[in-house]
């Protein structure tokens, strides 16, 4: 029997630490310049130093983004699909009890169900819970 073999190296990249898995992400980049001034350099197109220069320049402007890229990292991960639904308001669109009811949640129709007294059409409501494909709703007041 053939074994399928494991793909180890994306979970390797993601373990990385974010400063190296950037540098290593800017290496190709670095790689093409270094190339770039060597042809410069062959022709005498440039001199040393000049090249020398460019790296340096290359590798200043990697750190200078290097600062906004990380920071982009710490921001608040945005919740989606059903857990974005929870503490979103909306309206009733049915009369919803323990057993049933239809809500309107950002312009979508959900079936919902109330712990509490009986929701009447029109009334405001906000997610609790959302139960599979079931908002649990509270009166909004």
């Amino acid at each position: 029997s053939s074994t399928k073999p494991e793909a180890a190296a994306p979970v390797i990249l993601l373990r990385m630490h974010p400063a190296l898995r950037y540098w290593l992400f800017q290496l190709p980049g670095l790689a093409v310049l270094v190339m770039l001034l060597g042809f410069a350099l062959r022709h005498g197109w440039i001199t040393i130093g000049m090249a020398g220069l460019a790296v340096t320049l290359w590798i200043v402007k990697d750190a200078i983004l290097y600062i906004p890229w990380s920071r982009s990292l710490h921001r608040r991960l945005v919740p989606m699909g059903r857990d974005a639904l929870v503490g979103r308001a909306g309206t009733a669109v049915s009369r919803i009890d323990q057993q049933h009811g239809h809500v309107r949640v950002n312009g979508e129709n959900w079936q919902a169900t109330c712990a509490g007294p009986s929701i009447e059409p029109g009334t405001r409501v906000r997610v609790r819970a959302v139960d599979g494909m079931q908002l649990q709703v509270e009166r909004n007041d």
